[in-house]
């Protein structure tokens, strides 16, 4: 009898010091789960309405570090796909687009994103040049997609904001350094030398590496602030 009463206690205290041990566990995976959540529900934005209906650049420095499997953007300033100025997103490592839409329908350039390799820093540079009719994207310098388009067909001003790395619906895998936009398409010795490329119709410069309270600065001084928002 006494040797069931010493083997029921044995039993009970066991229960009781295991017990503490899952819960530790518990909270323990539970806090590294909701870390990478917050962390991949970050994108920017910049508050302004200026009009982007014309020729334009972008020129993006960032890292990859996995591809997506569903649509996610790189920046965008778009209210649908037809009602849309610019967008350049990703769908997983076989399509991306660099388009814009025109209230009617969507004028859709596709290139690879395995152009992009992972985990390693990458310039892309997209132009649309409505002088010439051509959607074009450069990664590193190299050209990777080039598509002739009507020069009469013109976006869909959509008065909406720049959403850049994401938006409230989707996320990019990665970190991104540094961001210039320009109202103009720049020369093909621009392209090959962002540095020496001229301040004409230059909408601004940022540097993602210098965040001030969730706030990025335009490097000229402009009155164009992107900030740092959180997924819903």
């Amino acid at each position: 009898m006494k040797k069931v009463f010493f083997l029921l206690v044995l039993a009970l205290l066991a229960s009781a010091c295991s017990e503490p041990i899952k819960k530790n566990e518990d909270v323990s995976s539970s806090t590294e789960e909701i870390s990478k959540a917050t962390s991949s529900k970050v994108y920017y934005e910049i508050a302004d309405t200026t009009d982007f209906t014309g020729s334009m650049t972008v020129e993006m420095n960032f890292v990859l570090n996995s591809y997506p499997s569903s649509w996610a953007f790189l920046i965008t300033k778009m209210t649908s796909d037809f009602n849309n100025e610019f967008n350049i997103r990703i769908k997983n490592d076989e399509i991306a687009n660099w388009f814009f839409g025109t209230g009617k329908t969507a004028v859709i350039m596709n290139w690879r994103p395995k152009t992009i390799t992972l985990n390693k820093p990458t310039q892309l540079i997209a132009v649309r040049d409505f002088d010439k009719g051509i959607l074009s994207v450069f990664i590193n310098g190299k050209a990777v997609a080039t598509k002739n388009i009507d020069k009469k067909i013109k976006p869909l001003r959509t008065y909406s904001t720049i959403k850049i790395f994401g938006s409230e619906k989707n996320s990019i895998d990665g970190s991104l350094s540094s961001l210039q936009i320009w109202k103009r398409a720049l020369s093909k010795d621009e392209i090959k030398n962002i540095s020496t490329a001229k301040s004409d119709n230059k909408v601004g410069s940022w540097d993602f590496t210098k965040q001030i309270n969730n706030e990025i600065v335009e490097l000229s001084g402009k009155d164009l602030i992107i900030k740092q928002k959180n997924r819903k």
